[in-house]
């Protein structure tokens, strides 16, 4: 952030301790402290209003919150730099098409003139934060990203489906398929056998349709008896319509297989919560630094599969951030209140 310009203001939801407060003085610009409710919507909350109140200058706001271990390095400094510098009234990092399309809350950025739009104060002022999360989903996430679209604000996201997407149509039909790997463990065995029905049956279809083609027509010659049944001499080099039709349509499979890919690898990324679904193509591909703190715990991806999506780091760091992910656990045999909140996502 400093590195960026970017004044931190921390929201802690409860008191921080005498240590802690020093060290975090150290670093913010100012500290808000308040109650333990409304999760990140409820801090956003008290921050805008109270910075609005004091009439604080800001060329842009960006707001995160700690649902996201952040990686360090590079592509971290370049987010951060987007999300300060960007000429969209909105960017968000991810986005989602869950229920309706909207930005993640967890890391996104405002202007100046979304920031004290009085309508958008408004939306503000009237949200109520409770610790339900369907309730700061529904009402405070996605209505927050509804009530800046209907003002008109231009919304762009910095990993997103369509730059993804470039990426992809770029990369050769095998180097896409490596990437099934870095997809979650129970969508790979799906993968691969749509990979086989899919273009290799387009393909046989198609090859039927070039068999049943006539040949091509024999060129006239005067009929004498040393010509009859005989085709006439190709010259030296020319390549004939049967080589030319094979050749074209080699291509035109390669072409068809490498988009069925295509499509089943970001048929699978775009309709989820991309920064959950997508975590394994977006950090290899792209070199995203989010990392959400529940991706075993909602039981979207197994450890190992974390462990090898994060191999490029230091070995230190990388088992750092897996012992965060594990200790949070994962649904193997839940039962109870506990199973119940979970599949009503109240976890």
């Amino acid at each position: 952030m400093r590195r960026a310009n970017v004044n931190p203001i921390l929201v802690c939801n409860g008191a921080p301790r005498g240590p802690a407060l020093a060290r975090l003085r150290a670093h913010a610009h100012r500290i808000l402290v308040r109650r333990n409710v409304g999760r990140d919507i409820g801090a956003y909350r008290a921050a805008t209003l109270y910075l609005n109140e004091q009439q604080l200058p800001a060329s842009r706001v960006l707001y995160f919150n700690d649902s996201v271990i952040y990686l360090a390095g590079p592509e971290l400094d370049r987010m951060v730099r987007q999300l300060a510098e960007g000429e969209y009234p909105v960017i968000g990092t991810f986005e989602n098409h869950e229920f309706e399309h909207h930005i993640g809350s967890y890391a996104f950025s405002i202007s100046a003139e979304v920031f004290g739009n009085r309508r958008m104060l408004k939306f503000w002022r009237a949200y109520r934060p409770y610790d339900v999360r369907p309730h700061a989903i529904h009402h405070g996430e996605i209505g927050l990203s509804r009530r800046m679209k209907k003002l008109g604000f231009n919304i762009d996201v910095i990993y997103s489906v369509d730059r993804l997407s470039a990426k992809l149509h770029a990369m050769d039909a095998v180097d896409i398929l490596g990437l099934v790997k870095y997809m979650p463990m129970a969508w790979r065995s799906m993968f691969l056998d749509r990979t086989r029905q899919g273009p290799l049956g387009l393909g046989a279809r198609l090859r039927g349709e070039f068999a049943a083609r006539p040949p091509a027509p024999v060129q006239d010659k005067p009929r004498g008896l040393s010509t009859i049944g005989t085709v006439a001499p190709r010259p030296r080099g020319v390549v004939g319509a049967s080589e030319t039709d094979s050749a074209q349509y080699a291509a035109a499979q390669q072409e068809l297989s490498k988009l069925a890919l295509i499509d089943l690898l970001l048929g699978e990324i775009s309709v989820h919560s991309q920064v959950h679904s997508g975590f394994g193509v977006y950090h290899v591909l792209m070199g995203a630094p989010l990392v959400k703190k529940d991706l075993l715990q909602r039981g979207i991806w197994v450890e190992h599969d974390c462990s090898l999506i994060l191999s490029d780091m230091r070995p230190d760091l990388r088992e750092a951030v897996m012992r965060q992910l594990i200790n949070r656990g994962r649904p193997v045999h839940v039962r109870g209140i506990k199973r119940f909140m979970l599949h009503h996502g109240l976890e």
